[in-house]
């Protein structure tokens, strides 16, 4: 699900693959083979990449949660994923003053074909991390939602509208001032900015809890009250509820929800408790 200002597609080149910045990419991660499985899988996670930031809109930037959420999507611990971008940068894929400065990911190819996909609303774009042609900086901006200049403001469809209203009241059991979001106040803090969580299902929500919660009812659990208690009995005594820690709670949570299969219980609860206990035990 696109966030505001992002879009729903993007278009693809149908010669990606012999883009010389692609295919650089392929080989050097590949181990010098273009066409191994390992280079398949780099062109895959390139795309799963371009996703996360053509959702957002024309540019992402990352935070240490948004770190951690795509690392867990892409199949790899935070340290991999920036080693991923690191390569996508050294062959020219991304902005690398943006990336350098502001962990932020575009391009002026990413723009460009952003521009295509919305080009019945957007004629020029204005706001952070904005890029020419020639891929030099025009706006660093200051972060935050990333505004698009037209020359009329699109109307938004009824139903659009209705949808609108639905998400504004799912933000609402979000809120840290609710009665399970209570219980994990670290877990229930509201994303930075525009940011948000994504439950399994591709579900936004505000909060990481939000997400969890989400994701927990969607694997067939049914009480969300008791499971998030639950979840607060394995905190240990020593944690202050720090954002680094809270991020790998999350991670560990979720992983746990994506793997259970409905099949084989009835609740995802011993799963989480079993993955939640054994991760904690090696640090």
């Amino acid at each position: 699900m696109a966030k505001q200002g992002g879009i729903g597609f993007f278009p693809t080149d149908v010669d990606m693959l012999d883009d010389d910045k692609v295919y650089c990419l392929m080989a050097e991660l590949g181990g010098g083979d273009a066409a191994s499985a390992d280079a398949f899988c780099a062109y895959g996670r390139l795309m799963a990449l371009l996703s996360e930031i053509y959702r957002e809109g024309y540019a992402i930037q990352l935070d240490a949660r948004k770190r951690t959420r795509i690392a867990h999507k892409m199949g790899l611990d935070e340290k991999g994923l920036v080693q991923f971008i690191e390569a996508c940068v050294r062959n020219g894929l991304f902005h690398e003053g943006f990336w350098r400065e502001f962990s932020a990911l575009t391009s002026a190819g990413i723009q460009e074909r952003y521009q295509v996909a919305r080009k019945k609303t957007v004629h020029t774009l204005t706001g952070p991390f904005v890029v020419d042609a020639g891929g030099n900086a025009v706006d660093v901006g200051s972060g935050g939602i990333f505004r698009e200049s037209s020359g009329s403001c699109p109307k938004i469809p009824a139903e659009d509208k209705e949808k609108e209203k639905e998400r504004e009241g799912e933000e609402k059991t979000d809120s840290p001032s609710g009665e399970v979001a209570g219980a994990l106040p670290c877990l229930a803090a509201p994303a930075e900015g525009s940011s948000v969580f994504i439950d399994t299902q591709g579900k936004p929500h505000r909060t990481a809890l939000g997400a969890i919660t989400g994701s927990y009812l969607a694997a067939g659990g049914r009480d969300s009250t008791g499971f998030v208690s639950r979840l607060r009995g394995l905190c240990p005594a020593s944690c202050r509820g720090d954002p680094a820690r809270a991020d790998e709670c999350y991670g560990l949570v979720m992983a746990a929800l994506a793997k259970y299969d409905p099949a084989k219980g009835r609740d995802p609860w011993p799963l989480c408790k079993t993955i939640l206990e054994q991760e904690r035990g090696r640090t």
